[in-house]
């Protein structure tokens, strides 16, 4: 998914891209992608003209399969922002680290979703 048809046209022409892209903002395209019933082992995101929002953490995390990564790259708001960032990616993945870089502005963060809960697991069975 990318909302710029020149960022798709220069990952073709000098870097050998010849995947599928669909030309949509991040929110709609992950929207789209739900609906259609796509999953995936990852999902990137490098929002750069806005912050992931909750909801946009929770498309992702619905678009991977159980195990899947998900990698997300934040330029915004300073520490306490990115520290906000890693409580709210916790409330929707597993093992969730971050890392700065070395000017502090932006962090990066990878994350696991966890495993599908099935209908033997307890969890699943008591909130039936």
């Amino acid at each position: 998914v990318e909302s710029n048809p020149t960022v798709v046209a220069a990952a073709r022409d000098f870097f050998g891209f010849e995947g599928d892209v669909m030309l949509s903002d991040a929110s709609t395209g992950m929207k789209q992608l739900l609906k259609s019933g796509a999953k995936f082992d990852a999902v990137i995101s490098d929002m750069g003209q806005r912050p992931m929002e909750t909801h946009d953490l929770r498309l992702a995390q619905k678009l991977l399969r159980p195990g899947g990564t998900f990698l997300l790259q934040w330029c915004y708001g300073g520490l306490r922002k990115h520290e906000m960032k890693l409580d709210k990616m916790m409330d929707f993945f597993i093992d969730v680290s971050a890392a700065a870089d070395r000017d502090g502005r932006c962090t990066f963060y990878a994350a696991e979703k966890a495993s599908e809960p099935t209908e033997t697991d307890p969890a699943v069975s008591e909130a039936a």
